[in-house]
């Protein structure tokens, strides 16, 4: 993995928790990237220093709310999301519409669900979600999968750690 991936905005979402009830409608989910944590090495014999990648960073992603369930806002809590919403994709200089799915665990981190509340306007609830796993999937094809806790990163189903697993005897 070189530069920091990124990825479509997911809009028009239901997202549901625990598999079963409905968590809230997201009019917007973005904000996902993967960014490599580079460390510096320099061991005896070698000439200069070396970077390399030691992992990734923290995953988070940012939804902004048609309509949230307040009652399952803990920041204390982890939550297991999955969202069905849409993707907009440019191809050959026409909009495709792709079905999107993802599955979300983690936790709320910075949280607007105040809003702004003025009348007659939406009042702009946002949350930020910070993630232990995710999994994306357009029109069934898997786009990318990382879970931090199982050494788990595939990036259109290619297992990216396979061989650090194989190395490791896991």
């Amino acid at each position: 993995m070189g530069a920091k991936l990124t990825f479509d905005t997911v809009t028009g979402a239901n997202v549901y928790m625990d598999d079963a009830s409905l968590y809230g409608k997201a009019q917007e989910i973005s904000g996902l990237s993967v960014n490599p944590v580079m460390k510096d090495i320099s061991p005896i014999g070698m000439f200069g220093k070396k970077k390399v990648m030691t992992g990734i960073d923290a995953l988070s992603v940012d939804v902004t709310w048609d309509f949230i369930n307040e009652k399952v806002t803990n920041p204390f809590k982890d939550y297991n999301l999955k969202v069905y919403g849409n993707v907009v994709r440019r191809e050959n200089g026409t909009d495709r519409s792709l079905k999107a799915y993802m599955e979300l665990r983690g936790r709320l981190g910075d949280n607007d669900l105040m809003g702004t509340l003025k009348g007659q306007e939406w009042s702009g609830q946002k949350t930020k979600f910070e993630l232990d796993y995710i999994l994306v999937k357009h029109d069934g094809e898997e786009i990318l999968e990382i879970d931090v806790e199982n050494n788990v990163f595939k990036d259109h189903g290619e297992d990216m750690l396979a061989e650090m697993r194989n190395n490791a005897n896991l």
